[in-house]
């Protein structure tokens, strides 16, 4: 625990703390309305600015330049030159569309260009994940109502918009192209900067603290965040002790709280048993948690040393939710409106790809060998694939402020997943003699 004088010196007429504290204290209302983080309101300013119809004075430079950015020197239907050249005077923009009327799905953002017959789907990530065929359903689906009504010469033309780039699954080919929010907030900035003079200044004020957000979200690393980070690293060399106590004592979210509630004596202890099954605690973060099956755990010790014996983390895992290759994660995710405690069993990157097939193989057969379908993507036996989740539960929260139904919705969240367990667990045992084998044939250690 650390000292008086230690939180004084800190706390206590700090200018680096004060710096700190004013930049994190910075009035947002996007932020205060808690809607930088929602999907559904993201899409709507998103769309709003994309229409040029609407009154925020872009006209159609931002729909020009957003479609041509996520086009750019990417094979797609549509070129990012024809977008430039096109006349978008009678576009429409629209949210939560449901691609062929079907009310279990629903298109982030549709933007309809009759004079071009084009259209362009945008689906709008937040921290979470395409789900399986997602992407391909809103596709195929789209273009059965067009043909359906005699609209078939019209193309179509997805973007897949997320905070890292992540890659549209590849059975959509072409029909989906990647693009990072970074890259339009960086656009708005620019026209911001030139428009500046005729632009409202309530529109200006707005879209700045839009902009802030959105690059929070993507932890853009301007010039000026770079500065305050340099401060935030000095500050923490300097009271490591202190912030150290802070983060283990201070940083619980509503979800860590349910979770946590699930073991006995923590933090002090990270163990917890359901279903006789034992598990342990890895890590988290605001929005997730992960754990590992203890039996897991010792079998990946096991591995180890056929990988990587010096270092804490896999090679590959060190900027994982979890140190290891393979473990559980939870999150609590918010869509239209409504919460969901999503949990889910996946394979993590490995530096080498051969131990990772094998990996992936290896489940895949214990599944088989036990009729117990497993969920690996078309990608997961490729090679620079990183992430594959192979089971998954999903449970609706009724109340995500109360951690005590949260608790519950994780718990029967786990119970569903908990008869796969023993399964991984055989298949690690025959992953490790796997990477005997290769160990002793070429008298390497993969991973290196």
């Amino acid at each position: 625990m650390p000292t008086s004088k230690e939180l004084e010196a800190l706390f206590v007429n700090n200018a680096d703390f004060r710096q700190i504290q004013t930049h994190l204290n910075r009035f947002n209302p996007i932020k205060i309305m808690q809607a930088s983080q929602s999907e559904i309101r993201n899409s709507s300013v998103l769309a709003w600015l994309l229409d040029p119809h609407e009154n925020h004075g872009l006209g159609d430079d931002f729909l020009r330049a957003f479609l041509a950015g996520a086009l750019k020197h990417k094979e797609a239907n549509i070129s990012a030159l024809e977008v430039l050249s096109s006349d978008l005077s009678d576009v429409e923009v629209k949210t939560e569309q449901n691609p062929d009327f079907n009310k279990r799905t629903r298109m982030d953002i549709v933007i309809d260009c009759p004079s071009e017959q084009w259209i362009f789907i945008v689906e709008n990530k937040l921290g979470s994940s395409q789900s399986e065929q997602q992407l391909k359903k809103y596709f195929d689906a789209l273009k059965k109502r067009l043909d359906r009504e005699g609209l078939e010469k019209t193309k179509i033309q997805g973007i897949y918009l997320t905070l890292d780039g992540e890659d549209p699954s590849p059975e959509v080919g072409v029909n989906f192209v990647p693009f990072t929010h970074q890259e339009y907030a960086e656009q708005i900035r620019f026209l911001v900067q030139q428009r500046n003079d005729t632009l409202s200044s309530k529109i200006v004020d707005f879209l700045e603290y839009f902009i802030e957000v959105v690059m929070e979200n993507s932890s853009s690393n301007h010039e000026e965040e770079q500065r305050l980070q340099e401060i935030a690293k000095r500050l923490y060399r300097e009271h490591r002790r202190v912030i150290d106590y802070i983060v283990e004592h201070g940083t619980h979210t509503v979800l860590t709280e349910a979770f946590s509630s699930l073991i006995d004596d923590y933090p002090k202890n990270k163990n917890f048993k359901i279903n006789e099954v034992q598990f342990s605690y890895v890590r988290g973060a605001k929005k997730w948690l992960s754990f590992i099956p203890s039996d897991w755990q010792v079998l990946l010790e096991q591995a180890k040393p056929f990988v990587e014996p010096e270092s804490p983390h896999w090679p590959g895992c060190e900027k994982w939710r979890l140190p290891t290759p393979l473990g559980l994660w939870v999150e609590l995710r918010e869509i239209d409106a409504k919460h969901r405690i999503r949990m889910a069993m996946e394979v993590g990157p490995l530096t080498d790809f051969k131990p990772r097939l094998l990996l992936i193989e290896a489940i895949d057969a214990r599944a088989k060998a036990n009729n117990t379908a497993v969920n690996f993507g078309e990608k997961a036996k490729k090679e620079g694939t990183k992430y594959s989740i192979f089971k998954e539960s999903s449970v609706s929260v009724k109340n995500a402020d109360d951690y005590e139904d949260l608790k519950k919705n994780i718990e029967e969240a786990l119970k569903e997943l908990i008869p796969f367990v023993p399964i991984v667990t055989d298949a690690l045992r025959d992953w490790i003699e796997q990477l005997k084998n290769m160990a002793s044939s070429d008298g390497r250690d993969y991973g290196r």
